[in-house]
């Protein structure tokens, strides 16, 4: 009873969230746009350990659905990250800081959950469908690390970004380099442990997710030059802030 009505309540402030990035036509309703949509994918962001975590207790229907609810949420949050962004343009510069901390948070700390995505993996308590579901899951969430950072990138070097943002940025955008490469071991170390079902599609997972921390490191963003770290944005009206990828979620 609890978990139907957490997903109904869960549906209803996405419908919300979306009517409310709809309606939004001023600054002072994309700000309450990218505050909703923020709060939401918090929700999610937390969500996501917990039910893969209720996978093994689990069983028939129920497992399925806590199965399908975790890769939605895991999708929803990578979403939001990309809908933030693009809200970057429609607010005043003053919000952006928070928007950009809202950004570094959903990017960061997925260590457990990927812990448990690896333990439900392994469980001879989860089915062969819903394994198939975690690994999907997996891949939404490593390949969504790896697009965040991109994005901290380029607000880090976005002269659109307000000054003060920009550490908090990088210590994102370090933490996710290093949470990468802390993925990649953790999946690795259960991968001989897992069904030989998923264990290629893992085994992929963590080659790509290896490849991809060596790149953040390679490519570490740099700030705006000097004198300019905080400046106005220069882009063309309702853009994105200079230096910032502008185009539709992806997912």
């Amino acid at each position: 009873m609890a978990y139907a009505k957490s997903r109904k309540e869960m549906r209803l402030a996405k419908a919300e969230v979306a009517r409310a990035r709809r309606q939004a036509d001023t600054p002072r309703e994309h700000v309450q746009a990218a505050r909703a949509q923020a709060l939401l994918a918090a929700q999610q962001d937390e969500n996501i350990e917990t039910l893969v975590k209720a996978l093994r207790p689990a069983d028939g229907r129920d497992e399925s659905k806590i199965a399908a609810a975790a890769r939605a949420d895991t999708k929803g949050r990578e979403k939001a990250i990309a809908i933030l962004t693009q809200l970057l343009a429609q607010v005043p510069e003053q919000a952006r800081t928070g928007i950009a901390k809202a950004i570094a948070n959903l990017s960061t700390d997925r260590v457990g959950e990927v812990s448990a995505m690896s333990t439900a993996l392994r469980s001879s308590h989860v089915t062969k469908t819903n394994k198939l579901r975690v690994v999907s899951t997996l891949k939404v969430d490593v390949e969504g690390q790896t697009d965040a950072a991109t994005t901290l990138a380029a607000l880090i070097a976005s002269p659109g970004m307000p000054a003060e943002s920009k550490q908090g940025l990088q210590t994102a955008y370090d933490n996710v380099t290093a949470e990468h490469g802390s993925v990649a071991d953790i999946v690795s170390r259960f991968n001989s442990r897992m069904p030989s079902f998923v264990r290629d599609f893992v085994t992929r997972i963590i080659t790509q997710a290896r490849s991809d921390a060596q790149g953040m490191r390679d490519n570490h963003p740099t700030g705006p030059p000097a004198g300019v770290p905080g400046g106005a944005p220069t882009g063309t009206p309702g853009g994105p802030p200079s230096g910032i990828t502008a185009g539709p979620p992806s997912l």
